[in-house]
């Protein structure tokens, strides 16, 4: 089958193959100007079309590769999936390939990941980074490097970034818990260096008075990042005489190692054990029972985190871009009233 040239973009959009060119290779000034509307009808014809630029011409006129960098922490984590799945998206709609890494939740692959990625000479790097402990270093390397980064999730760092935390998100989902009657709440997160748990739990611990903080503090448990790990957490709470009557996870990803605890013990959701999760993955709606979850919009984050770099990626100068997509709590099947 012939593929598709600019030429029949062109004709597809309506518009002049220059014009096609131009929007492709992103030339249009004041001197060129070119229309949001024509821009979108060129896009548009792009997608509908399915026409591939040929990168090595545009990689020798431009000076870029047109390729971008993504890495993350986990193959197994779903929600991982989606947030490279919205960035492969918007990418390609816009002209530029992703190529995806995965730091497999350990320090040293992260590094290796980012210099590998530099060596295939990428025009800059999505990095959903893992260890917060490492920042500093991971934010001097990248400067070393020269290399335009956009981080997923938005820290107290001078660094393009965006996140879909929601600042009452962890708020939200405990005060759903506690309108049930639940007072004996715990949190399921990982591992204290990793980012994901304390950017779901830091915003409702800073709004707690300092009393309340200290009770808190007593009912985290840490996990380390498999199901599996989840799991063995999960029965180890479970079996405590005193144990929760609700629980929240840090992800939906260990909400599943909670829900076989629970029914190994045969303690029934949520008849005995209310559960919350974090990120509503494609399987949460599919459990058994239905899982109550925050909602984290995965797939516009790896759309806005492409948006972002290509923004810094013509213009070096811009001033730090930082932006946050909404959370929202969605109500299902693991969540109930507390028994009397």
């Amino acid at each position: 089958m012939k593929q598709p040239t600019q030429t029949d973009v062109a004709q597809a959009a309506g518009v002049s193959r220059a014009t096609v060119s131009y929007v492709l290779n992103e030339r249009y000034n004041s001197a060129m100007p070119i229309s949001t509307k024509t821009k979108e009808k060129v896009l548009k014809a792009v997608q509908d079309l399915g026409y591939q630029p040929d990168a090595r011409a545009r990689s020798l006129r431009s000076g870029k590769t047109q390729t971008l960098g993504l890495i993350i922490p986990n193959l197994h984590n779903p929600h991982h999936w989606e947030i490279v799945e919205g960035a492969m998206q918007k990418a390609h709609q816009l002209g530029y390939e992703i190529l995806f890494s995965s730091s497999d939740l350990e320090s040293q692959k992260e590094e290796n990941s980012i210099k590998a990625l530099f060596r295939r000479s990428v025009d800059g790097i999505i990095l959903l980074p893992t260890f917060i402990k490492l920042y500093p270093e991971l934010l001097h390397q990248i400067s070393e490097l020269q290399l335009p980064v956009v981080m997923i999730g938005c820290r107290q760092i001078e660094i393009d970034c965006i996140g879909s935390i929601d600042t009452n998100a962890t708020k939200n989902a405990v005060k759903h818990l506690e309108d049930l009657g639940h007072s004996k709440i715990s949190f399921l997160l990982a591992d204290e260096n990793q980012t994901s748990g304390e950017d779901r739990l830091q915003p409702y611990f800073d709004s707690l008075a300092k009393d309340k903080k200290a009770i808190l503090k007593n009912q985290i448990i840490r996990s380390k990042s498999t199901i599996e790990d989840a799991y063995q957490s999960s029965l180890k709470l479970l079996s405590r005489a005193n144990r929760p009557t609700a629980i929240v996870a840090v992800n939906d990803y260990f909400a599943l190692g909670v829900l076989r605890a629970a029914k190994d013990l045969n303690i029934s959701i949520p008849n005995d054990l209310s559960l919350i999760g974090f990120d509503d993955v494609l399987l949460a709606n599919y459990t058994t029972p239905r899982l109550t979850t925050v909602r984290l919009e995965a797939k516009a984050v790896g759309e806005g985190a492409v948006e972002i770099l290509l923004n810094r990626l013509k213009n070096r100068t811009l001033a730090i871009q930082r932006k946050r997509i909404p959370a929202k709590l969605i109500i299902r099947e693991s969540t109930a009233k507390v028994q009397s």
